[in-house]
């Protein structure tokens, strides 16, 4: 990347930063599923993208640092992801005497962020303003992109 654009990304980033505004920038791609309908996925833009892994390297270092992180967490850990989550199941699995599998069907459509955050607020002691940060951006509407809505 030429450094003009590297230049432009991290003015941007600290823009970002220090904006109110919690709209996140991203739009929708769709990935087609076998019975020929379409997934939605949302594809934040490079700036919102950097900006959120800096959100969670904030989050992060300050959970690891309280010993708050548990094992059982592989998501957005560093050096922990898909390919350890497996490892830990597999490894649970091969001496377990049953197993059950649970889909949350609409877990996430019914989480109360605002509950969440206010608990995290209160018992992990995070910054209120990031609190509100992560609050807004969990409320924040998707700009979606009219060409297929499947």
């Amino acid at each position: 990347m030429p450094i003009r654009k590297v230049k432009w990304v991290l003015r941007s980033v600290r823009r970002l930063s220090e904006a109110e505004t919690n709209a996140i920038d991203y739009t929708r791609a769709y990935i087609p599923k076998p019975n020929g309908k379409y997934r939605p996925l949302g594809c934040p833009s490079l700036i919102w993208r950097i900006h959120l892994h800096m959100i969670n390297e904030l989050l992060v270092t300050r959970f690891h640092g309280q010993g708050l992180v548990p094992e059982q967490q592989h998501g957005f850990i560093p050096g922990r992801g898909t390919v350890t989550a497996w490892r830990d199941i597999l490894m649970n699995a091969k001496n377990a005497r049953d197993i059950y599998e649970i889909d949350f069907q609409g877990f996430f459509d019914n989480v109360q962020i605002n509950y969440i955050t206010n608990r995290m607020q209160k018992l992990l002691s995070v910054p209120s303003k990031i609190m509100n940060r992560i609050r807004d951006m969990n409320l924040s509407l998707v700009k979606l992109d009219p060409v297929r809505e499947n």
